[in-house]
């Protein structure tokens, strides 16, 4: 017959639980810390386990090292110094641990691409939709871009503060282009952000049309709108798209219109 045993802080016995130790194992053992020199019967008792199985549960205590026996007329049972009697079960624990970190390190390299590759999940499309969702995506790729960015915008624009980001790019050594649509009159001193382009190192330029607005990160990675403030839309939605020939091709077309297009009318401070 088993009692309720005495109560066993949670985190104690969770501890021992991630060591390896057994339920009924960890109650006989902290039976036997809190009362060495006990005797079968008291240890059921203390420890809520059935004294029919406290036979072969302090046996396996014994085993592992973690009491010893102190023979006699009638048994008594007393504990090892814990430091020392479940120093390799931690080292156990620390083994396990490490293989199993190999293991889905492993994993990660045989069946996923880098997630901060511009060119992980090829293929794949996302939608972003509002202000909020459309700033942090665009600045998530400028700072994984290695190599180049083409962006073609217009007013009113949806990102304006994105210096950090484009500052660090630039000092990565990623080529930066922004080709804006604006009127042949328009005031470029109007708009500040012309300028903090101009002076980070940004290579702008404008055209009067432009068909379309996008951005193309290192030709792996295109953005797209699908509704767009600046058509007439009510709502911001792009659309994400991570496929190389898409990408390359959205760039060829890009550069068709970076050539004919004109210096913005602004020097670098």
């Amino acid at each position: 017959m088993s009692h309720p045993g005495e109560s066993i802080d949670e985190k104690l016995a969770g501890g021992l639980r991630d060591l390896g130790l057994t339920e009924y194992e960890l109650r006989v053992y902290i039976a036997i810390l809190r009362h060495p020199g006990s005797r079968i019967p008291q240890i059921a008792m203390k420890s809520g386990v059935p004294q029919a199985k406290v036979y072969a549960t302090v046996k396996r205590l014994l085993e592992r090292g973690l009491c010893e026996a102190q023979l006699g007329p009638v048994n008594t049972y007393r504990p090892l110094d814990p430091a020392s009697a479940l120093a390799p079960l931690v080292t156990d624990l620390e083994r396990r641990t490490r293989r199993a970190s190999e293991v889905v390190s492993s994993l990660e390299r045989e069946y996923l691409e880098p997630e901060d590759s511009l060119g992980a999940r090829e293929g794949r499309i996302k939608v972003f939709q509002g202000r909020q969702a459309v700033t942090r995506n665009f600045r998530e790729l400028v700072e994984h871009s290695e190599e180049s960015i083409a962006i073609v915008s217009r007013l009113p624009l949806v990102v304006r503060d994105d210096d950090e980001a484009m500052a660090a790019a630039l000092e990565r050594g990623v080529t930066v282009r922004i080709l804006s649509e604006a009127p042949e009159d328009f005031d470029w001193h109007s708009d500040p952000t012309y300028q903090r382009q101009i002076d980070l190192g940004i290579v702008a330029r404008s055209l009067p049309v432009i068909p379309l607005r996008m951005g193309i990160f290192d030709a792996q990675v295109s953005t797209l709108p699908m509704d767009d403030p600046a058509g007439g839309a009510k709502k911001l939605l792009i659309l994400e798209v991570r496929n190389p020939s898409l990408s390359r091709g959205l760039l060829a077309i890009f550069d068709t219109y970076w050539e004919r297009a004109r210096p913005l009318p602004l020097e670098r401070h």
